[in-house]
């Protein structure tokens, strides 16, 4: 009973629900009706005011009372539940074949009856009604029951809808203006005039530049202001302004597209129209940059279109051409520094010119007839590529080479720039540090990498001698705009020989050498004196001690270790003379001759000298056995004598040598001073001296110190006494105080008694000279007994090979005339083989030539110079063939057919008709 009760309590609540929305919506059209129809009788209300100005009040106020009548006539009814009773008194009245069941059921609840009938009286027929009406119940709708309430005003309420709707899209500030008079209706009282103004009243704007309207009200301030847009082709658009305070409005038109014209308007009141122009933007486009190089870089010029970005070397000038989309009256590149530079104009066509000289950037601002600008011009970049600085190394000589201050040096070395070289020099400075340069290569290279080489006499670009030098090669470019930049290679180190000091070494060598010859002398003069003693006490018939033989049995073998020595000291003295500059052939020859018998005394004498003293005993000895010992003791002696004596006399000439060439170079420095005086001018008055003149006294200060240090380190007696009486007679003396004196003339401007006393001084000099050289031809004269003996030599050793020489020549006498007569048979094999080719091309041309013959018969409109130049050919082939018979001399026949063949293709005829 239970399930059936509630099924029915559920159809009803269902009925119930559906009859409240109906209700509601019921509500909903009519108030809307009402609503909708206020909203248009308020549109209409509008056209009145400017002439009734009460009717607003009046409008207010119905639209309220109405309003209110809805509210209390229709809203609240329609608020109101629905109760269950009529829920079920409505579908009794749909479905009348319930009668009462439902609502007797429904009032039949049997938790009720449960409490008040215990004993469950009529209980069953409750369950059947219960049952039964249930039944009934599913097959029913509650939709229907809710349908049958009808909607009242639903035309009208469309009607309305439509109406407003058509209003609105037509029309909707008459919606907004009927809201404005029914909320605030004393507003549109006592209505007085309004002034209304609009800013601007003419303007010209880019498309898509933002615009802002303003509008001013004089008079009452309208709580709201719309502004009327006309633009060509469309509808007029109202919108509403933004109250900005004090009476004035603005709007912001965002990035118009077409021109339009507007007015601000306010309770029927209008503003003087204003008019907005929407142009074009002036655009740059079609950009072309023209690069013009430097001059020095040798680029051809260069285009670059498209883009504005600007990459140059320092100093190019770059034109400019552009284009804009509109004419334009203003047009000027501005810089990122401020600066700016103006553009010239040809209707849309611009250009200008850039001197490209740092980093920078740049926009290009354009300005048309209406006063527009680009908006946001573009910026591009002017990057400069900087001219890079040359390249330089050095190839040759290696880092450390070790150099003769007296030589040549080859330097080498490479040189590169993107664009072009110039003013090549060599820079290099000593312990000093003072800087010495060297031109290379004045003026401009040919190409931008070069390899060159330099030759660095040392005699004319002196370097310091025993000194390390330092050096680098410099190079500038030619940039011509930012000024030549300079190039250095790593700096390299050089070790200059000092001639001077090895001369010296090797003269102390040489005095060594003299001395250890003389020592190896004396120790044989006392083994001679030993052994003379040694045969006066044989003959008293007293034998020598074995300690006294054993002595002299290894005098020899001492003597030779150093003879050894001797030699490697020799041959060293020898190698050095070779590379030393300062050294004479005379010490040379003098060298080779001392090595020459020293090896005689090495591999001959000494050893001879042992053999002879070796068997010797002192119980067999006697002044037979003694006598060969004796004569090899004395030849050894004599060879030591002549070596000593070469040593000896080698070293003096050597250092009359030095004091010639002293006195030499003292000569010309004494010869540049009297140029030097004659130079100056002849209102000389002394003071300070040119830095020249100061030098070149200098040097000959420095020269004379030298010469006379040179005199003092000869010995103190040389061998020939006259040579000893002339070194006494050099005037060394006199020669400082000269030039002291000489220096005090200066001095005092005496420029003429300089000039004597600088005469006095070469005579002096010269005279100086000539005794030295005397000296040194008279020192000369000792060795030439070693001369003689290696011209004798020399000469033996020229006649071996003269004779070795006139052997050869007899040989290739034979061996000429074999081959001369190989040659004549080879010749006229050719000959023969050379005529018979011959004799068959002669027999060719001549069928040839009577062919052509033929053929000139068949055609008589050729001239007559063909057939002369045909008689012509064939005399020279018949003289050419006479010729090749007759001689019988290869060489004859040969030119004599050549001589024939051209004078025949020289007959021949060219050009001829009919001879192809």
């Amino acid at each position: 009973m239970d399930r059936d009760y509630r099924l029915l309590v559920a159809f009803v609540r269902r009925v119930q629900r559906g009859l409240y929305g109906r209700r509601l919506l019921q509500g909903g059209v009519l108030a809307l009706t009402v609503l909708l129809a206020v909203l248009l009788l308020g549109a209409g209300v509008q056209l009145l005011l400017p002439l009734v100005p009460v009717a607003a009040l009046f409008y207010s106020g119905l639209a309220l009372l109405v309003l209110v009548a809805t509210a209390l006539y229709v809203v609240w009814p329609a608020v109101r539940p629905v109760r269950l009773r009529q829920a079920v008194v409505e579908t009794e009245k749909a479905y009348p074949e319930l009668h009462d069941d439902l609502t007797n059921a429904l009032e039949l609840d049997p938790q009720a009856l449960a409490r008040h009938n215990p004993y469950g009286m009529a209980l069953d027929l409750v369950r059947a009604l219960h049952r039964h009406t249930a039944r009934r119940v599913q097959q029913l709708s509650a939709q229907a029951v809710v349908r049958r309430q009808p909607l009242l005003g639903l035309p009208w309420c469309g009607l309305l809808l439509v109406a407003t709707a058509l209003v609105a899209l037509l029309q909707p500030t008459l919606l907004t203006g009927a809201l404005q008079v029914g909320l605030h209706p004393w507003e549109f009282l006592a209505m007085r005039r309004l002034e209304i103004r609009v800013a601007p009243q003419h303007a010209v704007v880019a498309r898509g530049t933002n615009v802002e309207v303003t509008a001013t009200v004089q008079g009452r301030v309208p709580r709201r202001l719309f502004l009327v847009v006309k633009r060509e082709g469309e509808a007029d658009k109202r919108y509403p302004m933004e109250a900005a305070g004090d009476g004035i409005f603005r709007y912001l038109f965002v990035k118009p597209q077409n021109s339009f014209t507007f007015q601000a308007e306010a309770r029927g009141v209008s503003s003087p129209p204003g008019r907005v122009e929407v142009v074009p933007a002036p655009a740059v486009g079609h950009l072309v940059l023209q690069y013009r190089f430097p001059a020095y870089t040798g680029l051809a010029p260069r285009t670059q279109e498209g883009g504005g970005d600007i990459q140059a070397l320092p100093g190019t000038q770059v034109q400019l051409r552009l284009r804009t989309n509109v004419p334009v009256v203003k047009g000027v590149l501005r810089f990122a520094d401020g600066s700016q530079l103006p553009l010239q104009i040809a209707e849309t066509t611009l250009q200008g010119e850039i001197l490209v000289t740092r980093d920078g950037a740049y926009t290009i601002e354009v300005e048309d007839r209406h006063g527009l600008r680009n908006p946001q011009p573009p910026r591009y970049q002017v990057q400069v590529i900087p001219d890079r600085v040359p390249t330089v190394a050095v190839r040759f000589p290696p880092d450390g080479a070790e150099v003769d201050e007296t030589t040549v040096l080859h330097v080498e070395y490479t040189a590169e720039d993107d664009f072009g070289l110039q003013d090549a020099a060599l820079v290099y400075f000593g312990a000093d540090g003072v800087e010495r340069r060297i031109s290379l290569h004045p003026g401009r290279f040919a190409h931008p990498r070069v390899q060159e080489t330099f030759s660095w006499d040392m005699q004319q670009w002196p370097l310091p001698a025993g000194d390390t030098v330092q050096f680098y090669v410099e190079v500038y470019d030619n940039d011509t705009i930012s000024g030549p930049k300079r190039g250095v290679s790593p700096t390299q180190t050089l070790k200059v020989r000092n001639r001077q000091q090895e001369h010296e070494e090797l003269q102390g060598l040489q005095e060594r050498l003299a001395e250890a010859f003389l020592d190896l002398l004396a120790d044989h003069l006392e083994q001679a004196d030993r052994l003379e003693a040694w045969q006066a006490r044989l003959a008293a018939g007293e034998p020598p001690s074995p300690q006294a033989l054993e002595e002299m049995q290894a005098q020899p073998r001492q003597a030779l270790a150093q003879v050894q020595q001797l030699a490697q000291q020799l041959a060293e003295a020898l190698d050095r003379v070779q590379n030393d500059p300062y050294s004479t052939y005379e010490t040379y020859a003098n060298l080779r001759a001392m090595q020459r018998n020293l090896e005689h005394l090495q591999q001959s004498l000494l050893p001879r000298l042992q053999a002879q003293l070796q068997p010797l005993t002192p119980q067999a000895a006697s002044p037979s056995q003694l006598a060969p010992a004796q004569a090899a003791l004395e030849e050894t002696i004599r060879e030591l004598e002549r070596l000593a004596t070469l040593a000896e006399q080698t070293t003096h000439a050597e250092k009359l040598h030095d004091l010639a060439a002293i006195s030499n170079k003292l000569l010309e420095e004494q010869n540049r001073l009297l140029s030097a005086l004659n130079d100056l001018p002849p209102d000389f008055r002394g003071g300070e001296l040119p830095p020249e003149l100061q030098a070149l006294l200098d040097r000959l200060e420095d020269l004379m110190q030298q010469l006379a240090q040179a005199v003092s380190q000869l010995p103190a007696s040389l061998p020939d006494e006259f040579l000893n009486r002339q070194l006494e007679t050099l005037p060394l003396q006199e020669l400082l105080p000269q030039l002291q004196e000489l220096r005090q003339k200066l001095a005092a401007g005496d420029l003429e008694g300089a000039r004597q006393l600088a005469e006095a001084l070469l005579k002096t000099l010269s005279a100086m000279v000539a005794a030295l050289q005397n000296m040194q031809q008279q020192a000369r004269g000792g060795p030439m007994e070693a001369m003689q003996q290696q011209l004798q030599t020399s000469a033996n050793k020229l006649n071996e090979l003269i004779q070795r020489q006139e052997r050869l020549l007899d040989q290739t006498q034979r061996i000429d005339q074999q081959a001369l007569q190989q040659l004549n048979q080879a010749q006229r094999q050719a000959y023969a083989e050379t005529q018979r080719r011959l004799e068959a091309q002669l027999r060719a041309l001549s069928q040839l030539a009577w062919d052509l013959v033929q053929q000139a018969q068949r055609h008589p409109e050729l001239d007559a110079a063909f057939r002369q130049a045909y008689q012509q050919l064939l005399k020279q082939l018949h003289t050419l063939q006479r010729q090749l018979e007759g001689p019988r001399d290869p060489r004859d026949a040969t030119g004599a057919a050549s001589s024939a063949a051209a004078a025949g293709l020289d007959a021949a005829p060219r050009g001829t008709p009919g001879a192809a």
